[in-house]
Order: C-alpha cells, then sequence, then structure tokens
C-alpha cells in the first residue's frame, strides 16, 4: 500500500473508483427488480469474502437517512479532472504527435477546433436526450448512435 498523499496513492485511489463504477453498472443491471419492497427499485444477495451482502436501491431517499453514508462524489470529480488534464496534455497541446495522422493536411489548430466542437456537440447531445420527454430511449439512443 502507497503512503497517503503520494502520487502512488493518488493513482491506487483512481484505479480504485474506477473499479467502484464498473461494480454499480453491474449491481444496476444484477438487481432484482421483481416485486421490491415499497418505495424500493430492487435489491440484490451476494457473498464475498465469506459475507454475505443484502444490497437494496431506494426509488427516492429512504425514510431515514444513515449516519454513515458513503458518498462517491470527490472519486468522481477527481477522474473527471484527471481525465480532462490528460486529455489537454496528451491530444490538445501537441496535436500533431496523436491527434493529427501522418499526412493529414489539418492543421493544428483546425484538429483542436474539430476535437473541442465534438465535445461540446457530444454534450449537448447526450445533455438533450437525458433531459428532453421526446428524446427517451430508445429513439435518443438510435438518433445518437446515427449521428456518429
Amino acid at each position: 500500500m502507497a503512503e497517503p498523499g503520494n502520487s502512488l496513492d493518488t493513482h491506487d485511489r483512481r484505479h480504485r473508483w474506477i473499479g467502484a463504477s464498473f461494480y454499480f453498472v453491474w449491481l444496476e443491471n444484477n438487481l432484482n427488480r421483481s416485486n421490491p419492497r415499497e418505495g424500493l427499485s430492487g435489491d440484490l444477495w451476494a457473498i464475498h469474502g465469506g459475507g454475505i451482502y443484502h444490497l437494496e436501491k431506494y426509488k427516492l431517499a429512504p425514510p431515514q437517512m444513515p449516519e454513515n453514508l458513503h458518498w462517491f462524489k470527490w472519486e468522481a470529480y477527481t477522474t473527471w479532472l484527471s481525465g480532462v488534464a490528460l486529455l489537454l496534455v496528451v491530444y490538445y497541446l501537441n496535436p500533431s504527435l496523436y491527434l493529427i495522422a501522418p499526412g493529414s493536411e489539418l492543421t493544428p489548430a483546425t484538429a483542436v477546433a474539430i476535437g473541442f466542437g465534438s465535445l461540446i456537440v457530444g454534450w449537448f447531445s447526450t445533455t438533450c436526450c437525458a433531459t428532453r420527454r421526446w428524446a427517451r430511449p430508445p429513439r435518443c439512443s438510435a438518433w445518437c448512435c446515427s449521428c456518429w
């Protein structure tokens, strides 16, 4: 285990957060949604390391919030910020290295503008898909896939 505060510790925390993201995707996809208790979306029984776990997903907040609640907010912010920093350093600070194909007629400024523009269009389209009733899946998924 790395010492707290050094770069190995930060690297380890980032990888644990990515693993937690995969875990929550798996958890969501494996919830038992048949006949849940009042106020629940589903539940799951699991076993790991000799322990048996019963997980429940609430539709909204539970009637009484627990005193010790782990919130994955800071892990998510760290992952997002480090991803943006890597995007800027690897692709946008020296676009001729990885962003532009050899022999391409694109200038570095044009390639970076296309990259930023793609991010903005992607953000806008996913935001529209997530917030508009007319764009709810599966129509939204089909539309987004056909655009790319």
